[in-house]
């Protein structure tokens, strides 16, 4: 009897025991799969939820077939794909012209004169010049008003917002979206809620976000300019995705609007060397990426480095001791050159 319950003791202790050393692996089993997907999600294959309505490689978007760029330029690789420039082919118009003609005769009897009109059609066929395709270096600017800025907004980064705080009386009807630290990769997503001010005068408008001021109906310019922070990353190229998404949102939304696209500024050359990645490279190879959007119809490329710049690829010092341009006078400065590059509509 003794034994049967020393066995039944030593039964119930063993799944005890047991229980007590698997417990902690289920428990941890369940803990990582909540832990897994947490961080990962379900691995799902590309439904309704991952479709991209901005891509710019989809239908309707800034490289699909139906766009003139179809293939962007790659600045990093050796072979640039880059499509030779081309020319409007000219057109031909015919137009059947009447040549009138008299002919004379006399009659050698009774020596009189008769006069005969002959009327001749012949056609004739003329060609329209050549006209040729705009580019960076023919492209005819026109000199801006303020007027001309009502319906513009500026979106960016710090450069933008400066602009916006020190701007001159050139840029006093536009509107800005612009932050410090404001990345290209965040300029669509919904939660992307910041202050709007409207032009010289720094009136705020109230908070935002991109989409409902697209969507708003008052502006049908939109300059942008990106990639200020995105140079401290090792990839570039998707600057020019991201800035092509937002380009291609607008559309969608605006179908007759421009945009000018706007350099970068570089930073002077210690800031550049003071990161762990070569910045003004980054710089450089962003601005060569974004220069490839235009199509010099409605959408242009400006680049400010033309006079902040050193010439070898820097911020010049006397503009800046970093990256930012470092006196009030330097941004009305860029603020007047951006008037003089004013997006010709007749050309759109």
């Amino acid at each position: 009897m003794k034994n049967e319950k020393l066995k039944a003791v030593l039964s119930v202790t063993v799944f005890i025991l047991c229980l007590c050393l698997t417990f902690p692996f289920v428990t941890g089993l369940c803990s990582f799969t909540s832990i897994k997907d947490s961080l990962f999600g379900e691995q799902t294959t590309a439904t309704e939820d991952t479709f991209d309505p901005y891509d710019p490689y989809g239908p309707g978007g800034l490289f699909s077939s139906e766009s003139v760029r179809t293939e962007p330029v790659n600045p990093l690789t050796d072979e640039t794909a880059s499509s030779p420039e081309t020319t409007a082919e000219p057109s031909e118009t015919t137009e059947a012209v009447e040549i009138t003609s008299e002919i004379e005769t006399q009659s050698p009897e009774t020596s009189e004169v008769t006069t005969t009109v002959e009327i001749t059609t012949v056609e004739i066929t003329t060609s329209a010049p050549e006209t040729e395709a705009l580019t960076r270096d023919n492209y005819p600017w026109i000199i801006a008003d303020a007027d001309y800025f009502s319906d513009a907004l500026f979106v960016g980064d710090s450069n933008v917002n400066g602009l916006r705080l020190r701007c001159g009386e050139e840029l006093k009807t536009a509107t800005f979206f612009a932050k410090d630290g404001l990345m290209c990769s965040s300029v669509l997503k919904e939660d992307t809620v910041i202050p709007v001010y409207h032009g010289a005068s720094s009136q705020n408008l109230g908070d935002s976000n991109f989409e409902t001021l697209v969507k708003s109906g008052n502006f049908k310019k939109f300059y942008l300019m990106f990639g200020a922070n995105e140079s401290g990353y090792a990839d570039m190229s998707y600057v020019e995705n991201q800035v092509a998404r937002i380009i291609t949102m607008v559309k969608q939304n605006v179908p007759d609007a421009v945009f000018c696209v706007e350099a970068t500024l570089l930073g002077t050359k210690a800031w550049s060397a003071s990161h762990k990645y070569d910045r003004n490279g980054n710089i450089l190879k962003i601005n060569t990426y974004l220069s490839e959007l235009a199509d010099w119809h409605s959408i242009v490329y400006i680049d400010a480095n033309e006079l902040f710049g050193d010439g070898n690829g820097n911020l010049d010092t006397q503009y800046s001791n970093g990256y930012h341009l470092n006196d009030p006078k330097h941004y009305r400065t860029w603020s007047a050159w951006i008037a003089t590059k004013g997006i010709n509509l007749s050309v759109r």
